[in-house]
């Protein structure tokens, strides 16, 4: 009798339809059993059913893992062109379009916190699309770099090889920590308070 059921296409879809049950899948079950049931002479029944079985469930799993990944995606250092990459990368595959509601903040999360505070504050249009933000953040970071060449406090090469392998340089005990590759747009607020704290004065 078991080799009766394995050789009759409807009969092998509708036993291994009834080892899935659960009710986050049970609408799934019975569209395949109508589905089945309006096709029983069908030869490829067993591998239309199968192949429909891996791309419901696991694309899910994959679906799960890259959401995992592009919610905890973020900029490094000042590489934003390795993030906008990554993130364009991992969007698709957790089930996104650039056009879905949340992926843009999703995108403005994961970016450094001074970059997202000049695209913010000093934006040279309105930020509508993915795209427009990711031109933006790209435009602003270029323009930064630009500043740190003509100012000659762009980071050497052997800082930036440091970067990339994920080293961390040792500073002086005592001395400021500080990303060469991050914005410091707040540096000049911050320091009259640090000199008011060395002179003894409130300002």
């Amino acid at each position: 009798m078991e080799q009766s059921i394995f050789k009759d296409q409807f009969r092998k879809c509708t036993l291994f339809l009834t080892y899935i049950i659960g009710p986050d899948v049970d609408d799934w079950v019975f569209a395949c059993v109508d589905k089945a049931s309006q096709n029983r002479t069908d030869p490829q029944l067993w591998r239309a059913l199968r192949t429909a079985f891996e791309e419901a469930f696991t694309d899910t799993g994959e679906k799960v893992t890259s959401l995992s990944k592009l919610e905890n995606h973020k900029m490094i250092g000042g590489d934003v062109d390795k993030y906008i990459t990554g993130f364009n990368r991992l969007l698709p595959l957790a089930g996104f379009s650039a056009n879905d509601t949340g992926v843009i903040n999703m995108f403005r999360r994961g970016l450094q916190g001074n970059l997202l505070h000049q695209c913010i504050m000093h934006k040279s249009k309105d930020l509508v699309t993915l795209k427009d933000w990711q031109d933006e953040a790209r435009a602003k970071q270029l323009a930064y770099w630009d500043a740190q060449q003509a100012t000659g406090t762009l980071p050497t090469m052997k800082q930036r090889f440091y970067q990339k392998l994920g080293i961390t340089q040792k500073r002086p005990r005592n001395g400021p920590r500080h990303d060469p590759n991050a914005m410091d747009v707040d540096m000049q607020k911050t320091r009259p308070a640090i000199d008011a704290i060395h002179t003894g004065t409130d300002g």
